[in-house]
């Protein structure tokens, strides 16, 4: 059995959107395609939630400070 490390708050959530490709005449889903608009508001917001969040894990991670002593 696993155990929890960090805070009990977890990554932000990620919306899905209804998009389709045709790849080499494969339709594709890409329901996660927003994310590849850089400049789009909504991707810098997620990304720097998506940071902060990874950030407070690895803060209250105890494996860090031997993974930097590794490197």
């Amino acid at each position: 059995m696993s155990e929890a490390v960090g805070p009990s708050s977890s990554a932000p959530s990620v919306s899905a959107a209804t998009e389709t490709r045709t790849l080499h005449g494969i339709v594709v889903d890409d329901p996660h395609r927003w994310l590849e608009a850089i400049d789009d508001p909504r991707v810098r917001q997620w990304v720097d939630a998506q940071d902060q969040a990874a950030r407070d894990f690895l803060a209250h991670c105890p494996a860090l400070p031997r993974a930097h002593e590794f490197l």
